[in-house]
């Protein structure tokens, strides 16, 4: 409006020439805008057939696009070579190099951007396979690293499994996802088996009993039938053996995680509920860890059995009690891998480092009671069905039974004892005495590193 109302107030001719100059000095500016090219077209148009304007319009549209097609190369220019490289980003650059198509080698560029966008959409991919591939490595990595429940290795199993279908043909991991998912069921089929599997034994146990009372009923003749019955005994037996090292196998992992306080499994020993024949497992309670290794006590009194067979001034070191832990106990108790599990132990500590009596088996000391149970409620103790079935005493007041300890009692012949309340004493029964409880103790040496499947 201004160059308008300056223009009518000169002749014709000197205001078209005043607009001319105008329009000439804003399309030859070298900070020139496109706006400033197209205001100073629009201008030349306005004096049309004035000197050259005509021509000048059309230059400055030639300008103006120019300008436009420059900015928009320039634009994606810079978001192609922007770093970090961006998917998106060089997306956008190639649809801005499409709008300019033929312009400055503009549809080169265009491809440019496609392969750079399309090579960084790779690389994305290939680092998120790479991220998910190591995920599910680690997950197995913990099974070897760590000291996993069987439930927690069958979930990570079964997680790592999911995570190698979500990369399919990459790398290995069609080949180890089945890896993974054939672990997995080995931890199921495990977590099952120590379910499951002391009935078995109980079954198998209950039903070689059975077959060697048959046996022994025949007499003396009928020697085929015997041999027959004697060909079942054998292969129950060998099963019932080979199940019970599978087992012994299996608890060790639960072993493993165990700290003092948990109730744990090892063993098996005669039935709870005094039915005749079968085995079940023996319960522990986790008392100390050290290191590799754990001291557990029977939570319940497993056995009656007196301190020593004759009515004599008796120590641990002499007494039956000590000798049937050790031997017939020791023996029927836990098969051979978890023999090789119990270390022995010097059960005297005033004496030397390797004399006196050493143990796999044995009783707390009245020390020990008075250590690893913090108060007399946490000492006491019933019997199994098996125990009391055995002449365990048995309290009125609370169902709990009194139970022997290795220390020595008030008297020559006697040995301390914890009551069925609880509390300890020092004075405690006679050894020769029948009614007591045997709660045996012993260390648990666990497998250096993770215990496997």
């Amino acid at each position: 409006m201004e160059i308008e109302e300056t223009a009518l107030e000169q002749p014709e001719n000197a205001r078209k020439d005043f607009i001319y100059t105008v329009a000439l000095k804003r399309m030859s500016d070298r900070g020139a805008t496109e706006a400033d090219c197209r205001q100073a077209a629009g201008l030349f148009r306005s004096v049309a057939g004035w000197k050259d304007a005509d021509v000048k319009a059309e230059k400055a549209l030639e300008k103006a696009e120019t300008i436009r097609k420059d900015a928009i190369y320039d634009a994606a220019m810079e978001m192609l070579n922007r770093t970090p490289v961006d998917e998106n980003v060089c997306l956008e650059a190639a649809i801005l190099f499409q709008s300019i198509s033929g312009w400055r080698g503009a549809d080169d560029r265009r491809e440019d951007a496609f392969d750079k966008a399309e090579a960084e959409r790779l690389r994305k991919e290939t680092a998120e396979k790479n991220r998910i591939y190591a995920e599910a490595e680690e997950k197995l990595e913990r099974l070897s690293a760590e000291v996993l429940s069987y439930e927690e290795a069958e979930a990570l199993c079964r997680e790592a499994a999911e995570l190698f279908a979500g990369v399919p043909g990459w790398k290995n991991a069609d080949a180890e996802k089945e890896k993974a998912l054939e672990r997995a069921e080995i931890e199921k089929d495990a977590r099952i088996l120590l379910a499951q599997g002391p009935d078995r034994l109980d079954e198998l146990q209950k039903k070689i009993d059975r077959l060697k009372k048959e046996k022994q009923q025949l007499g003396f003749f009928r020697g085929s039938e015997k041999q027959a019955l004697q060909e079942r005994i054998d292969k129950a037996a060998e099963e019932r053996d080979a199940l019970r090292v599978q087992i012994a196998g299996l608890r060790g992992r639960v072993l493993a995680l165990a700290k003092p306080g948990d109730p744990v499994s090892f063993g098996d020993y005669a039935r709870e509920d005094g039915a005749s024949g079968g085995l079940r497992p023996i319960e522990w309670l986790v008392l100390a860890k050290e290191k590799n290794r754990l001291l557990v006590i029977s939570r319940q009194a497993v056995d009656c059995v007196p301190y020593h067979t004759s009515q004599s001034q008796v120590s641990w070191e002499d007494s039956s009690l000590r000798q049937w832990l050790n031997g017939e106990f020791f023996q029927k108790a836990f098969c051979a891998g978890e023999q090789e599990m119990i270390p022995e132990t010097q059960t005297d500590p005033d004496r030397e480092p390797g004399e006196g009596p050493q143990d796999r088996v044995f009783l707390l000391s009245s020390q020990e009671a008075g250590r690893y149970f913090d108060s007399d409620a946490r000492r006491q103790c019933a019997p199994t069905a098996f125990a009391a079935g055995r002449g365990c005493y048995l309290s009125p007041e609370n169902g709990c039974c009194w139970w022997w300890l290795r220390s020595p009692g008030g008297v020559t012949s006697y040995a301390a004892s914890v009551f069925p309340d609880g509390s300890l004493q020092g004075k405690g029964f006679e050894g020769f005495g029948s009614g007591g409880g045997i709660r045996p103790a012993l260390w648990i040496e666990l497998p250096p590193g993770p215990a496997g499947t």
